[in-house]
């Protein structure tokens, strides 16, 4: 194990380690964590967004804030605001939802308040499991069956592999949920909410375009349709020029390290070569 390599396998373990010893902390103090999974709380915490939720007396609530609960008989998380207090028991709704939820909660339903939310940050979360388990298949198979001179780009090209499959299976990037879709007069109206990391374009096919946000809602018109009589609609990114530079630079960085480290290391026949001995005249 090359040193640089080693200071990278010392640091992501260290950083490891402090999460867990944070992580346990936040437990043992009755704190619990929730990745968002539904576009219900709109803009304010959009799919993939990670909430932190810390115990809190009921007395201390107010109408507004966010809390995790568990609905009366049912163990899913949910994570909504409140919109009414009433003598020990209140009430609570999604940002994106139409009206407050079905159901009246006490202080044994929640589950703690809102300390912490930080978007996208449950990606991450999501996406260990494939780094850890695809960093450690990397390590193993670099060390035991490539040569020194080739680890540094083997394991740049193993880690380019990992990241790409939690990518391709996560698909955390680009993605959107369809609310509804409606047919008037012919003309074919679709509702979606954006659900991934990048702000996305939504088109409907000759019809019209646009742009959200993480977590925001939107419709698109069109009233074309194709042979089979279906109304069509696609996404796409809708990014900035800053914000293509960076995927670019990232797309490109595992090249540009290898080619760096290429250039850096003497030629293979020089760097292997033994060296000639000369018999030095008497």
């Amino acid at each position: 194990m090359t040193r640089a390599t080693r200071i990278v396998w010392v640091g992501f373990a260290a950083v490891v380690a402090g999460l867990s010893i944070a992580a346990a902390v936040i437990w043992l103090l009755g704190g619990r964590w929730f990745i968002i999974q539904t576009p219900s709380m709109a803009e304010y915490a959009p799919v993939g967004t990670f909430v932190l939720g810390m115990p809190a007396p009921f007395s201390t609530l107010r109408v507004g804030q966010m809390i995790l609960f568990h609905p009366p008989g049912n163990t899913e998380t949910y994570f909504h605001r409140i919109v009414s207090l009433d003598q020990g028991t209140l009430n609570t709704k999604g940002d994106l939802n139409g009206a407050p939820d079905p159901w009246t909660l006490h202080a044994s339903d929640l589950v703690g308040a809102e300390a912490l939310h930080v978007v996208g940050l449950g990606w991450l979360f999501e996406a260990l499991p494939f780094l850890l388990v695809g960093g450690l298949l990397t390590w193993l198979v670099v060390r035991t069956y490539v040569r020194p001179l080739w680890k540094f780009p083997a394991s740049i090209l193993g880690w380019s592999l990992v990241i790409s499959v939690a990518a391709y299976i996560l698909k955390p990037f680009v993605r959107a949920v369809l609310i509804t879709k409606t047919v008037t007069h012919d003309q074919a109206t679709f509702a979606v909410v954006s659900t991934g990391l990048f702000d996305i374009q939504a088109h409907a096919a000759h019809g019209t375009t646009r742009a959200l946000r993480p977590g925001q809602l939107g419709s698109v018109h069109t009233s074309w349709q194709n042979l089979e009589g279906q109304y069509l609609a696609d996404l796409a990114p809708h990014l900035g020029s800053w914000q293509w530079g960076v995927v670019i630079v990232a797309v490109l960085a595992p090249v540009l390290l290898c080619t760096g480290y290429a250039l850096r290391r003497p030629p293979a026949d020089t760097a292997m070569s033994p060296t000639p001995l000369t018999n030095d005249p008497e």
